[in-house]
């Protein structure tokens, strides 16, 4: 997503909080700002301190880059899927790790004793 002005980081804020099902008071009691001053970014206000603006991108675990204008955006996202690829396979490493500890808790016993 392509941001440019104050009104699409805002709404990139927006979807992010209502996709972590966060409510604008709790995402301003987070950043230390009032549910007001959530309003006023998500609606684009152009006078919000940009500091706190990074700290409510930081509490939705939002990433900003900052790219020249002539920079080709395919390498940028192919770097991204790159470093998401890698992440995704670290999280499916350590699930199959435990889905095979799991699995091995069930395996049935010999009991030797009896028959």
């Amino acid at each position: 997503m392509f941001l440019r002005t104050p009104a699409d980081i805002g709404a990139a804020i927006k979807d992010r909080r209502k996709r972590l099902k966060i409510g604008q008071e709790e995402l301003g009691r987070r950043v230390g700002v009032s549910r007001q001053w959530i309003i006023a970014v998500e609606k684009g206000h152009d006078r919000a301190e940009l500091a706190l603006v990074l700290s409510v991108l930081n509490a939705l675990d939002l990433r900003l880059d900052v790219h020249p204008f002539d920079a080709t955006p395919k390498t940028a996202s192919l770097e991204a899927a790159i470093a998401d690829n890698a992440r995704a396979r670290i999280a499916l490493t350590d699930v199959l790790k435990r889905a095979r500890e799991i699995a091995s808790s069930f395996e049935p016993s010999e009991d030797k004793g009896t028959r």
